[in-house]
């Protein structure tokens, strides 16, 4: 690879984690800010009992309830942000593939909600090992549900599998109604390839008619 090369490839690298990370602060924000509404509530309540009016006890439940749901959503996404980050301290070693499978996927799912597509996926084992950088494995999956959703909308269907095949990890993402047409899905599509082979991993792209049938990801190891 020559430094031109490597140069774009550090750039859709460096890409890829702020796409993550801000799509993550987003829903953080959205989660703050829920949390502060209701609170805000709360103290509206308090002040109305200050002056004398009897306390709504059903919907001090409701918004202390919202608060305690927010709470546990907020959890999960720092959850998920603390995988990710952590993804990028591992150097050739062994990691589960399952476990990077569901942090991208679960941070993939944003931007199928805002494409109003439905996004389901599935892990056959609980446990594959592969050796290497677990973040490499995400970013290559992460870029082909990308592709994915690049032409999707109200109706389209994506479904991504991970299993074990033959000692190696596989990622079977089948479409419905997502378009493959225009220069850009051409481009992703051959940025995707060469993806791959940088982290030892083979994808195969299936159109038919400037539709995505699916997407292929086999990897026995990511460097």
């Amino acid at each position: 690879m020559n430094p031109s090369e490597k140069d774009f490839m550090h750039q859709k690298y460096l890409e890829f984690i702020g796409a993550v990370t801000a799509s993550l602060s987003h829903d953080v924000n959205n989660v703050l800010a829920i949390i502060g509404e209701t609170a805000g509530l709360l103290d509206d309540y308090a002040y109305a009992q200050e002056q004398g009016r009897a306390p709504d006890q059903e919907k001090q439940k409701q918004a202390t309830g919202r608060i305690g749901a927010q709470t546990v959503r907020g959890g999960e996404l720092v959850g998920l942000l603390n995988r990710f980050a952590h993804s990028m301290d591992m150097t050739d070693q062994e990691f589960n593939a399952v476990d990077a499978f569901n942090t991208i996927t679960a941070l993939c799912r944003r931007s199928a909600v805002l494409k109003k597509a439905q996004f389901e996926t599935q892990c056959v084992q609980e446990e594959i090992f592969l050796k290497g950088r677990s973040i490499d494995l995400m970013h290559l999956v992460y870029r082909c549900i990308e592709l994915a959703l690049m032409d999707a909308g109200p109706g389209s269907m994506i479904d991504a599998v991970l299993e074990e095949q033959e000692a190696a990890a596989r990622v079977l993402i089948t479409c419905t109604g997502c378009g493959a047409g225009g220069r850009d899905f051409e481009s992703k599509a051959s940025f995707i390839e060469k993806l791959a082979e940088d982290t030892a991993s083979a994808v195969s792209v299936k159109t038919d008619d400037k539709e995505l049938k699916g997407i292929d990801i086999i990897s026995d190891s990511v460097s």
